[in-house]
């Protein structure tokens, strides 16, 4: 399965002063070691964390 990690869910994981940053890094925590998935991000939003 390939699951697209948005600017926001990779916020998440970077920041964990964001709100929803809990949430987000518990479920990555838990589909992190499922070989049966593979993850993916957007280049175009990589600007966007070398901005903040």
């Amino acid at each position: 399965m390939n699951i697209f990690l948005d600017a926001n869910i990779c916020l998440d994981l970077l920041d964990t002063t964001r709100p929803t940053s809990k949430n987000s890094v518990e479920w990555y925590m838990i589909q992190k070691d499922d070989t049966q998935k593979a993850f993916f991000i957007s280049g175009d939003f990589i600007m966007t964390f070398f901005m903040c």
